[in-house]
C-alpha cells in the first residue's frame, strides 16, 4: 500500500505558528511546516515511517479512505432506550432527530480531534524528556490526591519507583 493513497487535512495552527498536517487513517500522526508544502512534505516522511513501524511490528495498515464513497446516508441500530432518550432531547433542543443526531456526532468527533492534538502534545514532551505531572481529580477530596510522573530513567528505577508510590498510597512506611 503507498502512502499516496491515505489522505492528509492541513490547517493552520494559531497555537504553533505553522500548518499542521494531520492523516485520519493514523491517529497520532501530525507534521508542520511555515508553509502548506513544507508541512505535507514533514508529514508524507512521517507517514512513511508509521507505515514501516505497522509492517515490521506486523499491525495491519488501516483501509485508506476511497474519494466520493460516502453518500451523507447512514442507517445506524441503536438500544430502544438511547432511542427514546434521543428523541426527547431533539424536541427539547426544537430539532430534527436527524439533526441532533448530526450534532451529536458532529461534537463527539471534534472533541476527539481535540483529544488527538492534546494526546500528540504530551507524547512530544515525553519524546523530549520532560517531567509530566498528572493528578487524578476523583481522589482530591476523600484520598491523598495520586500523583504520577513519567521521566527518562531506567526500567527497573521506573519499577522500584511506581511499587514505591502503590505502598504510600496504602500506608507503608517507604524503605
Amino acid at each position: 500500500m503507498t502512502i499516496s493513497k491515505y489522505p492528509f487535512y492541513i490547517e493552520w495552527s494559531d497555537e504553533d505558528q505553522e500548518y499542521m498536517v494531520t492523516c485520519p487513517a493514523f491517529p497520532g500522526l501530525s507534521a508542520f511546516g511555515e508553509s502548506e508544502e513544507e508541512a505535507l512534505k514533514e508529514a508524507k516522511i512521517v507517514l512513511k515511517g508509521f507505515i514501516q513501524t505497522h509492517k515490521d511490528r506486523g499491525i495491519p495498515l488501516p483501509q485508506p479512505m476511497v474519494a466520493g464513497a460516502f453518500s451523507g446516508k447512514l442507517q445506524l441500530r441503536i438500544e430502544k432506550s438511547l432511542h427514546r432518550l434521543s428523541v426527547q432531547m431533539a424536541q427539547v433542543e426544537k430539532v430534527s432527530l436527524n439533526t441532533y443526531i448530526a450534532n451529536a456526532l458532529q461534537a463527539r468527533l471534534a472533541g476527539e480531534q481535540a483529544g488527538s492534538r492534546i494526546l500528540n502534545e504530551v507524547r512530544t514532551a515525553l519524546a523530549s524528556g520532560l517531567t509530566v505531572r498528572a493528578t487524578d481529580p476523583q481522589y482530591t477530596e476523600t484520598r491523598p490526591t495520586r500523583k504520577f510522573s513519567v521521566q527518562t530513567r531506567s526500567s527497573t528505577q521506573k519499577t522500584r519507583s511506581v511499587k514505591q508510590s502503590r505502598k504510600n498510597q496504602r500506608g507503608a512506611k517507604p524503605r
